[in-house]
């Protein structure tokens, strides 16, 4: 599919930015899950036995998910299963592909007329997320393509998805495909795709894949991407899955035939260590849909929300671009993180990608940085009562942003063996030159 970029006026995005800070599932979405369910069941949703039987299903699979080796197995063999990813899972990962759809959009990575390949989409979350967001949109041609292996995930997947989309114009549903993902032939891919997306793809996968082969499936499915199309990977936010996606992500981009274009930054031409790389971003709360108020009903009901909309996500592309294009150059004024041994104590200057929103407490606003060199997490801590105008591109900077810290105090964590840059009266935060800053920031 060809097309010009997609161009929405900053307005319409800022409109779109502002619905999605309190999203809520579609009414018609809600309407047609529902409907799915009572077809499975044969009863009403809200029937007590369907509802006790959902929360049975969604405790199990909670408990898979925090096992660890051999033993974490998550499959979606019986209704029950798909059920309860519907009602727990679905409504965060449905958020959260909208934010970063609009993440896509502000970078001018999509196209007016775009060509998608969603792999292994379960019951279609991220079609129905992109369907939401184009009507929200009201602009663009939409084709997308899906590929999915488990037989109740595909029967789902069905009944939902082109149920959702026939009312949105501009919007094409093609025959899904049913194949393990990791085996599908590849004269059955459809190629020239704008975006390739794995969304909870990677933690569901095997055990026995290892990363260097899951990097192999993900070069393999490169050859669907279009010359300048772009790959999404999106994963949960916990310790485990967020540094398994940067530890793929850069097995996947080692080679030179994807370049790592977002979150992470290579400010020194460095490859990262990525061991203690929790980096996620977070995009607020989902309002709970119907089917999880009724589960939440009764005692112990909060194990049965789940509206945290937090995500650990890496953007891949076939031409080399990256979303920052600053290089440090030789004599530049900043000490690489690498160096910090060294100076705990001294007042320096440094340049780092901004890895999390604040994670702070009431006294401290607290963010994670990377620049690319440091084997230890680095952390800038902004004291309430430094907060104000030297500050504030701080307070407004999006996740992946590179900024230059003037004037910052290196100390050294013991208790978390990390290090802690302390912004004080003196310091200053502003962007570098050639960064790429917009005159409107969104909130990721």
């Amino acid at each position: 599919m060809t097309g010009q970029g997609l161009v929405i006026a900053e307005k319409d995005l800022d409109r779109l930015e502002h619905s999605l800070r309190h999203l809520a599932l579609p009414v018609p979405l809600q309407n047609i899950i529902e409907s799915y369910i009572e077809k499975k069941v044969g009863k009403k949703w809200d029937d007590p036995i369907v509802l006790e039987r959902m929360r049975t299903a969604i405790a199990a699979q909670k408990r898979d998910y925090w096992k660890e080796g051999s033993q974490r197995q998550i499959r979606y063999r019986t209704g029950y299963s798909v059920i309860a990813y519907l009602a727990y899972h679905l409504p965060v990962f449905f958020g959260q592909f909208q934010h970063l759809l609009l993440r896509l959009t502000r970078d001018g990575l999509l196209r007016d007329e775009i060509r998608i390949l969603d792999v292994g989409s379960g019951p279609g979350v991220v079609p129905l997320a992109i369907t939401d967001f184009f009507r929200r949109l009201g602009h663009g041609m939409v084709s997308i393509h899906a590929l999915e292996g488990s037989d109740e995930q595909y029967e789902a997947y069905q009944f939902l998805v082109p149920g959702f989309a026939k009312e949105v114009p501009g919007i094409r549903i093609e025959t899904p495909i049913q194949a393990d993902l990791t085996t599908i032939s590849d004269t059955r891919l459809p190629r020239g795709n704008d975006l390739v997306i794995f969304s909870n793809v990677q933690n569901e996968m095997s055990p026995s894949i290892t990363e260097q082969r899951a990097a192999m499936i993900l070069h393999r499915y490169a050859e669907c991407l279009s010359d300048e199309g772009t790959m999404v990977i999106m994963e949960p936010a916990d310790l485990a899955n967020a540094t398994h996606l940067r530890r793929i992500s850069l097995a996947t981009t080692s080679s030179g035939a994807l370049s790592l274009y977002a979150p992470c930054t290579f400010l020194w031409g460095r490859r990262c260590a990525t061991d203690r790389c929790w980096s996620f971003v977070s995009s607020g709360d989902i309002q709970p849909p119907r089917v999880m108020e009724a589960l939440a009903q009764g005692p112990h009901g909060y194990r049965f929300l789940n509206v945290d909309m937090k995500a650990s996500f890496a953007l891949l592309r076939k031409d080399g671009r990256t979303r920052c294009q600053h290089q440090v150059s030789p004599g530049a004024p900043f000490l690489p993180f690498s160096e910090l041994p060294r100076h705990i104590g001294h007042v320096v200057n440094v340049i780092a990608g901004v890895m999390s929103g604040d994670i702070g407490d009431s006294n401290h606003r607290v963010f994670l940085v990377c620049d690319g060199t440091s084997v230890k997490p680095v952390y800038v801590i902004l004291p309430y009562h430094h907060t104000g105008n030297k500050t504030r591109t701080l307070m407004e900077a999006e996740y992946g942003d590179v900024l230059e810290f003037h004037e910052i105090l290196v100390r050294y964590n013991r208790s978390y063996d990390a290090f802690n840059l302390l912004l004080t009266g003196r310091s200053r935060v502003i962007p570098p030159p050639s960064s790429m800053r917009k005159a409107k920031k969104s909130r990721y």
